[in-house]
């Protein structure tokens, strides 16, 4: 059953924590990257995506096959 384009199931997705931008995103110009896709979406809130490190093999699995 699907249930989402960024996690195969709701418990992996409930492990998306809303925290800070890590320090070495401004090393490798990634906050202007986030910054850069998130113009005009800032109502949708989806920094977490970007900052939560996957904690899953599975779920890098999953988005390669996405």
């Amino acid at each position: 059953m699907f249930y989402s384009i960024l996690f195969p199931d709701q418990q992996q997705h409930s492990e998306l924590r809303q925290s800070a931008m890590p320090e070495y995103f401004r090393d490798l110009n990634l906050d202007q990257v986030v910054n850069a896709v998130l113009t005009g979406r800032k109502e949708f809130e989806l920094e977490s995506c970007f900052y939560t490190p996957l904690q899953h093999p599975d779920t890098i699995s999953y988005r390669q096959e996405i």
